[in-house]
C-alpha cells in the first residue's frame, strides 16, 4: 500500500498507519477493518492472555486473510490493466 501510494506521488506516508489511511482515501482498498488488523497487531506484541491471542487468530483466519486476498486481487488487476 505504502509503494503503491509513493509511486502515485503520496509522500506522507510514515507508517502502517498512513499506508492504510492513504490507501483507504484513495480507493485502493474500502474496508475500514483494515485499521483493525494493526490493533490485533499491536496487542500481540506483548500478550499472554490465551482468550486474546484466540480472538486476534480467529480475526486473523476470518476476517484479516479475506482481506489480503482481495488486495491481491486488486493490485493484481492493477498491475495488469495499469487502472485504479
Amino acid at each position: 500500500m505504502k509503494d503503491y501510494a509513493e509511486y502515485q506521488g503520496y509522500t506522507d506516508i510514515r507508517g502502517s498507519h498512513d499506508a492504510i489511511r492513504k490507501a483507504l482515501q484513495i480507493g485502493l482498498i474500502e474496508d475500514k477493518r483494515w485499521m483493525e488488523t494493526i490493533e490485533d497487531r499491536n496487542l500481540t506484541s506483548h500478550n499472554y492472555d490465551d482468550d486474546v491471542a484466540s480472538e486476534i487468530y480467529e480475526n486473523i483466519v476470518l476476517v484479516y486473510y479475506p482481506l489480503f486476498c482481495r488486495f491481491e486481487e486488486r493490485m493484481l488487476c492493477i498491475s495488469e490493466n495499469g487502472t485504479r
